[in-house]
């Protein structure tokens, strides 16, 4: 997520589009290799089973980076607009979400905005090998809507929301424990997802946000 100079946030859209070339780029070459080892390389000893799995990943990986591009191409980057910036719990908080393309006036958007507490559990009362598994808990969740107005720069939603005040403020979750140490102190992240489902276009992108603390 970028933020720039007059504290807009950008959604997480180019990062999927980057984060799927990655993913074809590594299990595309791995498939190759193991292609190159059972149908050329005299010794293959490699199980078809696991030239399936691979050939299957990296077929959803060609999906959902085609899915990634599309967006990408149509809307472009997707900006937030905090006010106040940092967000403060028991305020009432504003976004504006401004697109210079792909929707028109008139269409509905919907921001969820969600409080998660973070923190490490031990993996084997959950039933994994790990020593320690990221866990989420949802403190709270407020969601509004909008419909798009037309502005000199593109489609604009503005929204307004209210935080309560015996909400925490947002802290960073620390580094995952070593197998003989005890979990670090939980995190808090303030996330928000913006979804238009109109006639026109559908689009959903996802932010993290910074939230002050009651005074």
């Amino acid at each position: 997520m970028t933020i720039d100079k007059e504290c807009r946030f950008s959604s997480d859209g180019k990062g999927r589009l980057l984060g799927g070339y990655v993913g074809l780029a590594l299990v595309g070459s791995a498939l190759l290799f193991l292609l190159y080892k059972e149908f050329i390389s005299a010794s293959s000893t490699i199980d078809n089973k696991i030239i399936g799995a691979v050939a299957v990943i990296f077929a959803l990986l060609v999906y959902h980076t085609y899915k990634a591009h599309k967006d990408w191409s149509r809307f472009g980057a997707v900006w937030l607009t905090l006010d106040p910036c940092p967000a403060k719990v028991g305020t009432e908080v504003g976004f504006l979400v401004l697109l210079t393309k792909g929707v028109a006036a008139g269409e509905d958007m919907e921001l969820t905005m969600t409080a998660l507490k973070l923190e490490w559990q031990d993996g084997e009362k959950s039933g994994r090998e790990e020593n320690w598994v990221e866990h989420e808990e949802e403190l709270w969740q407020g969601r509004t809507t909008a419909q798009g107005i037309t502005d000199k720069d593109g489609i604009k939603f503005q929204f307004r929301l209210a935080v309560p005040s015996n909400l925490p403020a947002s802290r960073p979750l620390g580094n995952r424990p070593l197998s003989d140490q005890k979990p670090v102190a939980s995190g808090v992240s303030w996330q928000l997802v913006i979804k238009n489902s109109g006639p026109v276009s559908v689009i959903e992108r996802n932010y993290k946000i910074p939230m002050l603390g009651a005074e």
